[in-house]
């Protein structure tokens, strides 16, 4: 099977959240508690669109131990 690649389309947050979600496991690392119907402050959350700066704040809480 033939993989495209679109690097111009924008990401949505359940491909940011499960890119991240792996990267915990291989860093035996928890993910953060993403946000759904009963969210609070304590959630993580991606508003659209998706900058890379927040996936990367978010990623460095997670392997820092800090809330976001």
């Amino acid at each position: 099977r033939e993989r495209r690649v679109h690097p111009m389309r924008p990401v949505t947050a359940t491909e940011v959240q499960s890119a991240i979600s792996r990267l915990g496991n291989l860093l035996q690392i928890p993910a953060p508690r993403w946000c759904g119907n009963d969210s609070d402050d304590s959630c993580v959350d991606f508003a659209q669109p998706i900058a890379g700066d927040r996936v990367a704040e978010v990623i460095i809480d997670m392997v820092t131990g800090e809330a976001s």
